[in-house]
């Protein structure tokens, strides 16, 4: 954030630099022909445009910062109209002197014609340029210049300062993002490792070897979960194998009556498939949460698909339903966060469906996945 401020400010004083050298140089092209350059008239020249030079330092250093970006306008306003009305009644050099007190300045015979329009070669030298007919009253011009000056001055900070601001705004977004995620990811933990504990549990009453099994597939999953979740992305393999130890623990805990169908993509060669961490997990805690019944058949079918072409991530869970309600913890764990990390991470480069009936609670998701 800082090296691109630093550029921005280098640009910002390129661009003042290379218009203030430009208006210095203009003199010395235009009095500057065949060898000859004319030094009295360049260092009136000279003269002339220090003093908007002082003005735009004074604006861009002093007023600006002071008061236009702390949102002092009135002063702001009341300094800039005290500058506009002095180099309107101060004439800082001769050239500067009113029509009628200046000394004449004379065409030359040689001066380029787009300099003074068409003239016959015989009538230049003849006319005062500074009495010629339609010439603007100094004050009035210097009064315009001076306006020109503060006016395109203040367009360059403001837009430069707009950039700055959305720059700012779009990082605090992002740092608002991540710390939202985290936020998300750590509620699932913890609601993922209760669920996991309540079985080991319910097995040790049960079947001591296979709770001691289960420790072991628990293990795996924490090393998953301390060492992947923490990051932005992670490989399809570690994703596939985390869903197979859960679903290893969940058979476990429930009898034959359930049938569990897993239609998972081979890993081989898919590393290069990356998604976000515990993304899909929640969906299927839910199908064994609302879609298992102790007293009644039931079914749990979980499919994994990869469209490389379209490079999109296809998971569906399809299972018996019995619950009430397919709301979850009350807490708002789960599915509500899930479909808030999705929100986050995708924008509106996702789909997620859910259809139900009074057997069978359908989930399909859709989410691009990163190489």
């Amino acid at each position: 954030m800082e090296k691109t401020e630093n550029k921005q400010r280098i640009l910002e004083t390129l661009i003042y630099l290379i218009i203030w050298i430009v208006i210095f140089s203009t003199p010395l092209l235009r009095y500057s022909t065949h060898g000859i350059t004319e030094w009295n008239i360049i260092l009136k020249e000279w003269q002339s445009v220090v003093p908007f030079f002082v003005l735009f330092c004074i604006t861009n250093f002093l007023l600006l910062p002071l008061f236009l970006y702390k949102k002092k306008y009135w002063l702001f306003a009341l300094f800039t109209v005290f500058l506009f009305t002095f180099f309107f009644f101060y004439n800082p050099t001769p050239v500067f002197k009113p029509v009628e007190e200046a000394e004449p300045r004379l065409i030359r015979k040689d001066m380029p014609e787009f300099f003074y329009g068409p003239m016959p070669p015989e009538k230049r030298g003849e006319i005062n340029i500074l009495r010629m007919p339609g010439r603007m009253d100094p004050r009035i011009n210097n009064l315009l210049i001076a306006i020109l000056i503060i006016g395109f001055n203040v367009a360059i900070k403001l837009l430069f300062k707009s950039i700055n601001d959305d720059r700012k705004l779009q990082s605090l977004e992002k740092q608002n993002l991540r710390n939202e995620l985290d936020y998300l990811k750590h509620q699932i933990n913890p609601h993922f490792f209760m669920n996991t504990l309540n079985n080991i549990y319910t097995l040790i009453d049960i079947d001591v070897p296979k709770a001691k099994g289960t420790v072991v597939e628990l293990s795996k999953m924490m090393r998953y979960v301390l060492y992947e979740s923490n990051r932005p992305l992670v490989q399809l393999p570690k994703i596939i194998g985390f869903l197979e130890h859960y679903i290893e623990l969940m058979r476990l805990r429930y009898t034959d009556q359930l049938e569990i169908k897993l239609n998972l993509p081979d890993t081989a060669d898919r590393e290069h498939i990356s998604i976000p961490p515990l993304l899909l997990i929640p969906f299927v805690e839910n199908a064994f949460k609302h879609g298992v019944s102790y007293q009644e058949a039931s079914f749990i079918h979980i499919e994994l698909v990869i469209n490389e072409k379209e490079k999109k991530l296809f998971f569906t869970v399809n299972n018996s339903n019995f619950a009430i309600s397919t709301d979850l913890e009350p807490q708002g764990i789960g599915l509500d966060n899930v479909k808030k990390r999705l929100r986050l991470l995708f924008g509106d480069h996702y789909r997620l469906e859910t259809q139900e009936t009074d057997k069978i609670y359908h989930v399909s998701l859709s989410i691009p996945y990163s190489i």
